[in-house]
């Protein structure tokens, strides 16, 4: 990397979201994701333990204020995002959406998400809703289609995935989180069936038809709220930022440019379908789907048990 990137400051603006309604009828009234952007720093400085550039990182956290996080309601997500790219797209170089997934035990970077008209057969056996993301209600009892119609046309992709290398990104976290206080970082392939998805397409597909220059990535965390584990997540988000800065450097180095691109076809994508042999991979992907659909990690395990 070129010895004058200090010069070259990295902008970051980082989401989080708010309370969310549980399976059972219950509320999440404390969402992982907005008391993690409660922890984050104002700027990562240069090669301070998490940003290994000798770039500073500034943190843009709009939602970190009581009463301020995402809401979870499909309307809101998509107005806000649209308002997010039109103010932020062009003045910051990284937007991070972050969501909560109850059961995990550790963070993803999620690859892709999907347009609302999107259906699958994971879905269907998961959910039960004729394959159709996005169904289930939001905090406000809605589904995407109380949202209105899909306002991308067939231009858009109906897959988009980050620009970022996502497994550079968690090698790089990995690395700084190497002996550190953290949470284990991961790949993972999909934002999910609910807000969390929704949220994550509809600001990629503002970026693709935009035009705008902010790279666009989402990560799930634990939905554990002690301190000592929130600031694990926080520890680990500053890591994932250090680790995309350090890419985007590259990128900017090279005179390229990150864009979203078409995800990989349904048969390319998450589940093996026709393969008898993928059964315990089946179970799995249902169980974090469900999970990252507001379900329990136990709930969601016992369901896949049963629809296996």
């Amino acid at each position: 990397m070129s010895s004058d990137n200090h010069t070259e400051g990295i902008k970051v603006l980082v989401t989080g979201f708010g309370p969310f309604p549980r399976s059972d009828g219950t509320t999440y009234t404390k969402n992982s994701s907005h008391e993690i952007t409660k922890l984050l720093p104002q700027a990562l400085p240069p090669f301070s333990p998490f940003n290994p550039t000798s770039a500073n990182i500034s943190i843009l956290n709009p939602t970190a204020t009581e009463g301020s996080a995402v809401k979870v309601e499909y309307a809101h997500i998509r107005n806000y995002t649209s308002a997010l790219h039109s103010t932020h797209g062009n003045d910051v170089n990284l937007i991070l959406h972050i969501g909560m997934a109850d059961g995990w035990d550790f963070i993803s970077c999620e690859r892709r998400a999907y347009k609302q008209t999107f259906t699958s057969s994971w879905g269907s056996r998961v959910l039960g809703l004729l394959g159709r993301y996005y169904m289930i209600k939001d905090f406000a009892g809605k589904t995407v289609k109380d949202a209105g119609p899909c306002p991308w046309d067939d231009d858009v992709p109906m897959g988009l995935c980050t620009g970022l290398d996502v497994d550079q990104v968690v090698e790089g976290a990995g690395k700084t989180l190497k002996g550190m206080f953290g949470r284990d970082v991961r790949g993972h392939e999909d934002g999910g069936t609910y807000c969390c998805g929704f949220i994550y397409y509809e600001s990629l597909a503002n970026k693709f038809t935009k035009g705008s220059t902010a790279e666009v990535l989402f990560c799930h965390v634990p939905g554990d709220l002690d301190q000592f584990s929130l600031r694990a997540g926080a520890n680990s988000i500053c890591a994932i930022i250090g680790a995309a800065a350090s890419q985007l450097l590259e990128e900017r180095k090279h005179g390229a440019s990150l864009r979203p691109v078409a995800a990989k076809s349904q048969e390319e994508s998450v589940v093996a379908e026709t393969a008898t042999s993928t059964v315990s991979a089946q179970q799995r992907q249902r169980a974090m789907e469900m999970m990252a659909s507001g379900y329990g990690g136990e709930q969601a395990l016992q369901a896949t048990k049963f629809n296996a």
